[in-house]
Formats: structure tokens, C-alpha cells, sequence
């Protein structure tokens, strides 16, 4: 296994991108790599982190990646086509799709800029899916691909959110994904 682990875009500082290689997907590799780190990884729904987040809440936070949650509902949508139209699954899409298209009009503000405009236009946007979310969640069977991605949904909330409260963060690891493609 290639753990990833890159650090954000900031004008002016050169990215540094470092892989581990690692014959298991265990959690002590994370843990030992990150020991004595303080601040915020952007990363997937794999436990590990938030487990690493529990240990050292005030130093050590979880931002949760919305790619990750929109392809949970995206693979449903393209595997039913057409017939998707008008499915809760086609709707999440819909709705995370605004949310990104929102949030990338801030690119090129202040990050103080970006701050208010997330928490002004694009934390009612987050607020509005979540509430969406479990609404309907109780009308899906939890086992079905669709009651899943409403699942993994309402269990990273507290991680989805964390990009509305730092200007500096992305709404997702993409940059970390795009670095390991290329072992993939």
C-alpha cells in the first residue's frame, strides 16, 4: 500500500508530496507517520484519522472529503443512466455539485473573504444537504447502495464541515489522489 501524504497549496511555499510504502493497510502506519503532527489532514472516511482525531481533538482535526461522499451517489447515477433522473441518488449529486460550484467562486478571495463567503452562502448549502440527507434516509433501506452513501453521509458530517470553519482548507483531498494515481 502507498500512503500519500501532501501538503496544501499555498502561494509562495513549495508543495511537498512524501509516499510511505507500507505492506498493510493497518492503522499503526498512519499513526506512527503522523505522530507529533498538529493540525488538519484532509483525507477519506477511513477510520484511522478519526480515531487518530479523538486521541488529540485540539491538535490534531479531520477534514472529511466531499469526492469521496458525491462518489458514493455518482456511481449510482451513472449505472442507472437515464433512469436516474429524478432518484434521491441524483438529487445528492445535484446537491453537492452546487456545493462545490459555490465554493470554487471563492478561489480567488482574501481567505477572510472566503471565511465569510462560507459561512454566509455555503454552510446554509451544507446545512440544507444534511438536513435533506436524513430526512430521507429513513425511507431508504440502509442496505441498499443508496441507504449507504446516506449513511457514510451522516456519519462524516462532523468531518465535512471542518472546511467551512478555515478558508485555507479544500472541500477535498483531490491533490492526495492525484499524487498516488499515478501507483494506481
Amino acid at each position: 500500500y502507498m500512503w500519500v501524504y501532501r501538503s496544501q497549496k499555498k502561494e509562495g511555499v513549495p508543495q511537498i508530496v512524501l509516499y510511505d510504502y507500507q505492506k498493510t493497510r493497518s492503522a499503526e502506519h498512519p499513526e506512527n507517520f503522523l505522530r507529533g503532527f498538529k493540525g488538519t489532514v484532509s483525507t477519506d472516511g477511513y477510520e484511522v484519522y478519526h480515531s487518530l482525531e479523538r486521541r488529540d481533538p485540539v491538535s490534531f482535526k479531520v477534514c472529511g472529503c466531499w469526492v469521496h461522499t458525491k462518489r458514493k451517489f455518482s456511481e449510482l447515477v451513472k449505472a442507472d443512466g437515464k433512469q436516474s433522473k429524478g432518484t434521491l441518488a441524483n438529487k445528492a449529486v445535484k446537491m453537492i455539485s452546487k456545493i462545490f460550484n459555490e465554493n470554487k467562486k471563492l478561489d480567488d478571495l482574501s481567505a477572510e473573504e472566503r471565511l465569510e463567503g462560507r459561512q454566509k452562502k455555503i454552510k446554509p448549502m451544507v446545512d440544507e444537504y444534511f438536513t435533506w440527507v436524513k430526512k430521507n434516509q429513513r425511507y431508504v433501506d440502509p442496505s441498499s447502495l443508496t441507504g449507504k452513501a446516506f449513511t457514510y453521509s451522516v456519519n462524516q458530517e462532523p468531518y465535512l464541515r471542518v472546511f467551512l470553519e478555515d478558508p485555507e482548507l479544500s472541500m477535498d483531498n483531490n491533490l492526495a489522489e492525484q499524487a498516488i494515481r499515478p501507483f494506481t
